[in-house]
Parts: structure tokens; sequence; C-alpha cells
């Protein structure tokens, strides 16, 4: 009982953690892309000191190493359901698939088609 008691508000707590990590650096990068663009649209002059000011946009980690992570998360609970107590076997199985689905799904961006954006050219100064 222990065992389940345990990782099964980890992993939900860890999946709603980096739920919400995706959704703000992503949201950051929104919009510095806007405003970079904004500013080319209005005064080209000033891109590369608005640039230098908002800096490179952050790489971070990429989406496939998260749901490479997330796919472990998922099989690491399932192997604690299956090596358990039988009464919280089915619990644990339960529990793992969230962690295992993100995981994929966010793995399985890599092959989706992006949106292909010509890099901005800064301005000769």
């Amino acid at each position: 009982m222990l065992l389940e008691d345990s990782l099964i508000p980890l992993a939900v707590f860890a999946s709603i953690v980096g739920i919400v990590w995706m959704l703000v650096a992503g949201t950051v990068r929104i919009m510095t892309m806007r405003t970079l663009r904004e500013t080319a649209r209005t005064s080209p002059e000033s891109l590369g000191t608005v640039a230098a000011r908002l800096g490179a946009p952050a790489t971070g980690v990429r989406s496939e190493t998260i749901g490479l992570l997330g796919m472990a998360m998922g099989a690491a609970l399932a192997v604690a359901g299956l090596i358990g107590d039988p009464a919280s076997r089915t619990l644990l199985i339960q529990t793992a698939l969230l962690p295992g689905f993100m995981g994929a799904a966010l793995f399985a961006q890599r092959w989706l088609p992006r949106k292909s954006t010509p890099p901005l050219q800064l301005p000769e100064a």
C-alpha cells in the first residue's frame, strides 16, 4: 500500500509540472518572436537592438527528450505495478498510462510537419 500511496501522487504532480513548464516555455517563445516580427515590420533599423536586448529565444530541452522521460516514467510505474501487490496492480498500471501516453505524444511530435517560416533577416547596421 505504501508504494502506490507515494508513486501515484508523484506521477500526477510530475505530469502537471511538465505540462505547465511546456505551456510557459511556449508562451515565452511566441511572445518573443511576435515582438521581433512587430519590430521588423515597424522599424527595421532598431531590430538588431531589440533582438540583442531580448536575447535569442531559448532552445531549452527538445520535446523528444521530455517524451522519452515520460515514457520511462510510465514504464517504471507499470513495472512497479507488475512487481507489487496484486491489489494495487490495476491502479499503478492505470496511473502509468498518463505519463506514458504524454511521453509518446511528445516523442511523436518529431515527425509532425512544422510550419516553415523564413529566418528573420537582420538589417545591416
